[in-house]
């Protein structure tokens, strides 16, 4: 194929430059051709984008969803299998939850993460640790008193997902991780201990990092956030926010 122009002086390009005759024209400049549709750098997804990722997401949220709710009741699998299925689903409300509340963009991650309400804690407590005994190996201790708190929800699953991440990671497939959730007074404390390797100084727990994140909510929702030496000398990891009254009686008793 030839690419002379039939002028013999050459062609213009779209920018106004003129390629020599006989010499084939210069392939668009992909970055140049972005700037002109608008589009952003890596890592920045316009809204639209955003919408059509998160559209696309729920679609596949929902067929897996499907799946489950099949398995969960079918006869032709054993009860721990099926109990497997009710975690899975369990798993993708949360998916579903995360995805409806930060799909949209940076903005709608400030304006959730720090609305508090009542929340019951143990049973938040109880959607993180229940299922994570059928992922690992890791001794799950689970002592859990009914705790209303004034927190965010979300973020507060957020929360209890980091931690228990990190107390897997550290306490390996040998190991064991209490978990203790309580009301003290005016408060609802949550304590998640480990045989790892602690926090010391002479210590080194890559995820330890992440823990200022956690540190951030709580102090958001008026509470405080430590760590410690565990009784099983590995990491103690602390959480104390504002009690709150069970809402369901303050209802019974207005209505009285």
């Amino acid at each position: 194929m030839s690419y002379a122009s039939t002028s013999g002086h050459g062609s213009e390009e779209p920018n106004g430059s003129t390629v020599p005759a006989g010499q084939p024209p210069a392939r668009p400049d992909r970055r140049t051709k972005d700037r002109r549709a608008g589009a952003r750098g890596p890592g920045q997804l316009s809204d639209e984008r955003r919408r059509r990722f998160g559209h696309d997401i729920q679609h596949e949220i929902g067929t897996i969803t499907l799946l489950a709710s099949v398995l969960s009741s079918s006869h032709d699998v054993g009860p721990e299998s099926r109990q497997r299925a009710r975690q899975i689903l369990g798993e993708i409300g949360w998916l579903d939850e995360l995805l409806r509340a930060y799909g949209g963009g940076s903005a709608d991650v400030g304006a959730r993460d720090y609305a508090a309400e009542p929340v019951r804690i143990d049973a938040l407590v109880s959607d993180v640790v229940l299922p994570m005994r059928l992922t690992t190996q890791t001794r799950l201790i689970l002592n859990a008193g009914v705790a209303w708190a004034y927190v965010d929800r979300l973020p507060f699953w957020r929360v209890m997902r980091n931690l228990m991440d990190n107390a897997v990671q550290a306490a390996g497939p040998t190991g064991i991780i209490d978990v203790a959730v309580h009301t003290t007074g005016e408060l609802v404390e949550v304590t998640v201990s480990d045989d790892g390797p602690g926090f010391g100084p002479e210590t080194s727990r890559p995820e330890a990092r992440g823990l200022s994140i956690v540190s951030e909510f709580v102090a958001a929702w008026g509470g405080t956030f430590s760590t410690a030496l565990s009784e099983y000398g590995g990491g103690l990891v602390k959480i104390s926010v504002p009690a709150a009254d069970n809402p369901g009686i303050q209802l019974i008793s207005g209505g009285a």
